[in-house]
């Protein structure tokens, strides 16, 4: 198993952060084509509705998750050519993909020194990486058909 380069990371991070991007902008744009957000902006509405901001960010973990465990990589991840892999070379499964997403808490508290641990780390993984006894590693082939991976997730 080749690790993931940073650079692959990076580009995974970027391609999600932009998936993000376009669906938070998505749900905005029918929130107001709805007649919901006219009279308001969205943080005034997130003051009124406090459970909003909570309640997209619990849909944004469990997307997570689900990507993790089903696809073993979010949408950049797979774009890049990089998948998800507990130590062994297999699914991560539920219950590390979950404590790689907790791990990425300490990761993150100390100024992005967890997360640029890879740079430093032989096999090019990061705290939440270590922790969770996960990597990312490149794709062993070159390409996956679009039916594999529709195979894979069980549709």
């Amino acid at each position: 198993m080749t690790p993931a380069r940073p650079l692959q990371r990076l580009g995974a991070f970027a391609l999600d952060f932009l998936l993000v991007l376009f669906a938070l902008g998505l749900g905005n744009w029918l929130g107001w084509l709805l007649g919901r957000s006219a009279e308001h902006g969205w943080m005034q509405q997130a003051l009124v509705h406090p459970f909003l901001p909570l309640a997209s960010a619990l849909v944004l973990v469990l997307t997570i998750l689900l990507f993790w465990i089903r696809l073993q990589g979010t949408p950049g991840a797979l774009l890049m050519g990089i998948r998800l892999v507990d130590t062994q070379g297999g699914r991560p499964g539920a219950r590390r993909a979950l404590l790689r997403l907790l791990a990425y808490i300490p990761a993150l508290a100390v100024g992005l020194l967890g997360i640029l641990w890879m740079l430093w780390d032989r096999e090019r993984r990061g705290w939440h990486d270590i922790l969770s006894d996960t990597r990312l590693v490149q794709e062993d082939e070159a390409t996956r058909s679009l039916a594999r991976l529709m195979r894979e997730a069980g549709a």
